[in-house]
């Protein structure tokens, strides 16, 4: 296999840090940043706020088009995509959510990247002890689009509920960005949960697996529930 290139198209869990840049308050830039072994590098393309149908009509998704393209001929490009978070927002989402998706993964497919669907990394709101569960929705909408497609795919949103769940509320929140936002990330929960996604993908599809790089004692804290 050629090296990978890793297109991280979209978290919808993205604020802007500073005004000359889109660092994202996602999982992404710890994925990036954290897990990848040379030579393997990747792009984030998250844009704050955005949800799924707009963000394929704007040129940032062009932009990932073009990556695709410049690199296929000599590496296998995946995209990820997670989408659900601001989604929620639009009243006609849901009759548009599915179709989008399916975009998404054709448009992949057509430049000649490997498109990867993620599940929405779950909110760390909790409520009689447990997380709420609020984007069950979009979960199964994502999880059956990549079904329909055959695309790969892989759990967020289970993973990271069991994970938010086993640990509780109060240690969940220490990956919070700031005061009663459960949704962004702070520093370290953007490492802690960018390792959680590439321990899904190493564990799922072999040929991601010898591009990582890996964090024996995170990894071990995630798969047992204990706090990070």
């Amino acid at each position: 296999m050629s090296r990978p290139v890793r297109c991280y198209s979209n978290s919808n869990s993205l604020e802007k840090r500073s005004t000359d840049c889109s660092l994202q308050l996602g999982w992404g830039d710890g994925f990036l940043n954290f897990t990848l072994e040379s030579p393997a590098f990747g792009f984030n393309y998250g844009v704050s706020g955005a949800s799924l149908t707009p963000y394929l009509a704007s040129s940032t998704f062009q932009t990932i088009l073009a990556q695709v393209s410049k690199y296929k001929s000599t590496k296998t490009v995946f995209v990820t995509a997670q989408f659900g978070h601001n989604d929620q927002k639009n009243p006609t989402y849901e009759a548009e959510f599915s179709t989008s998706l399916h975009k998404f993964v054709s448009e992949i497919n057509a430049a000649g990247g490997v498109p990867i669907i993620i599940t929405p990394l779950t909110r760390r709101t909790f409520s009689g002890g447990s997380v709420v569960q609020n984007l069950a929705n979009e979960t199964a909408k994502a999880l059956a689009v990549a079904k329909d497609t055959g695309s790969r795919y892989i759990d967020l949103n289970k993973a990271s509920t069991d994970y938010v769940n086993a640990i509780g509320n109060q240690a969940a929140q220490a990956y919070d960005y700031h005061g009663t936002d459960h949704t962004h990330l702070n520093p370290w929960g953007e490492i802690v949960f960018g390792r959680m996604v590439s321990d899904l993908l190493v564990a799922k599809y072999h040929d991601i697996a010898a591009y990582t790089k890996p964090n024996a004692t995170l990894s071990n804290e995630l798969a047992k529930g204990i706090p990070a």
